[in-house]
């Protein structure tokens, strides 16, 4: 159809430049009988370059959908219903958020399922309908085909620290151990001691990669250990944040025994949740503005289809003493995927000092963070993207933490486990429903052929 299309815009753009050349004194007359045709014809071009922009942001969503699905394939086997929502989500994630008309996505496995065929279709409208209503054409169409080639990296990416300065981006203390099976761990800090492994701790992962080095005070690693790495830039960075509602939500009454359900919104000045009290989330967004959320004692916080978003002045989270802690990301939606996000809200500082806690604390490159704390021994699912951009996570418990989730991803400024816990990131994408936010997780192949 394209091409047809542009042999005549091609034709007629010929016969003006003609017309242009003309001499002869009937020139008045001809363009006045021809006012109206030239009319039609700026009409037509106005239409054709809006349909030849929705065009090319269709082909753009459904090569991005077809790649996608073959850096899976690349790490997996991928069923016929997992690419078809694998087709979905990934056009969902790069549709503009002004796209007036929806977009039909199908993937095909094809090749004896050795490549993806992904497909799309979109209807449209243009300013002056002139294809619409004269050519009688009124959706667009675009198809690409995309199959892995080589050896896949089978690398999942399970933690990126962001502190780019002249201090350790992660640091495992004295008899700290971190487990990630089939993970890589990334830092970007410059550092000498970008990495620090302290005596007596244990490092098991498949590759830890740093763009400083890596300093080794007696620790056992299980992996391939590499310095001078390439940055890796924030893949969250871009991810439209959850913002705050306007309205706080109404005081919380003290909950510090008993059994409470909560409700998505803003929660302002913090929540505090102790004692022996029982403390559900329905599923949404929960923001804790202005505030930290503190889950101590022997209280209990559970949610499934929960984000946590922090925003403000004292806005951390503390898990602490024996707090039972069992919480899982959306699976869908805006904030699927993601279990904690700290966000910025215009117009407040972040950082400051509560009651004698170190909250707000400056690192290197003049960079002020919050410090968000698990401490207690019963934080075993937290399965999602765990995403601190400018904060500190620190993590100092006896026993394992986050071992019953499926999957866990940190993109935090910094981690710090200290003496004796034992974190435990899972990568168990298949056996979860929450997907994993586009740029994490499974690094995919490198050599991927996307064919039209």
């Amino acid at each position: 159809m394209f091409q047809a299309i542009n042999h005549w815009v091609d034709t007629i753009r010929s016969r003006f430049k003609r017309f242009g050349r003309a001499e002869a004194g009937t020139t008045a007359v001809i363009f006045a009988m021809s006012l109206p045709t030239m009319l039609a014809v700026g009409g037509f071009a106005t239409d054709y370059a809006s349909m030849s922009g929705t065009q090319n942001r269709l082909q753009q969503i459904v090569d991005a959908a077809a790649l996608g699905i073959a850096r899976e394939m690349s790490l997996s086997p991928v069923t016929q219903t997992r690419a078809q929502n694998l087709a979905v989500r990934y056009a969902a994630a790069n549709i503009p958020a002004n796209t007036p008309h929806k977009i039909a996505i199908t993937a095909t496995l094809i090749d004896n399922n050795a490549a993806v065929r992904v497909e799309g279709t979109q209807n449209f409208s243009t300013p002056f309908g002139t294809f619409e209503r004269v050519i009688g054409v009124s959706s667009l169409s675009a198809s690409a085909t995309a199959r892995p080639a080589g050896v896949a990296e089978q690398m999942k990416l399970c933690v990126l620290a962001l502190q780019d300065a002249k201090s350790h981006g992660l640091n495992l203390r004295n008899g700290s151990v971190l487990t990630a099976n089939g993970c890589m761990l990334h830092s970007n800090s410059t550092s000498t001691s970008s990495v620090v492994l302290g005596e007596g701790s244990k490092l098991k992962v498949q590759t830890i990669c740093t763009r400083g080095g890596i300093k080794n005070i007696g620790s056992t690693v299980e992996g391939n250990l590499i310095s001078d790495c390439p940055e890796i830039r924030d893949p969250l960075a871009s991810k439209p944040a959850p913002k705050p509602a306007l309205l706080c939500k109404p005081a919380v009454p003290k909950m510090s025994k008993g059994n409470f359900t909560l409700e998505p919104g803003t929660y302002c000045g913090g929540l505090q949740i102790h004692g022996t009290a029982v403390v559900k989330l329905n599923p949404g967004v929960y923001f804790f503005k202005d505030g930290p959320l503190r889950v101590f004692n022997s209280a209990e916080l559970h949610g499934d289809g929960v984000t946590l978003a922090f925003g403000g002045q004292n806005a951390y989270f503390r898990f602490e003493h024996d707090a039972l802690i069992n919480l899982t990301a959306p699976t869908k939606g805006d904030t699927a995927g993601m279990l904690i996000w700290e966000v910025d809200v215009p117009g407040v500082s972040v950082g400051a000092d509560v009651a004698g806690l170190s909250v707000g604390v400056t690192v290197g490159g003049g960079k002020v963070t919050s410090q968000h704390r698990i401490e207690s021994d019963r934080a075993k699912v937290l399965t999602g993207t765990i995403y601190l951009k400018r904060g500190i996570l620190t993590i100092d418990s006896d026993k394992p933490v986050a071992d019953q989730s499926p999957f866990t991803i940190m993109v935090v400024h910094r981690l710090d486990l200290y003496d004796g816990p034992n974190l435990v990131l899972n990568s168990n994408y298949q056996n979860s429903p929450v997907p994993v936010p586009f740029g994490l997780g499974p690094t995919g192949s490198q050599k991927l052929h996307l064919e039209k």
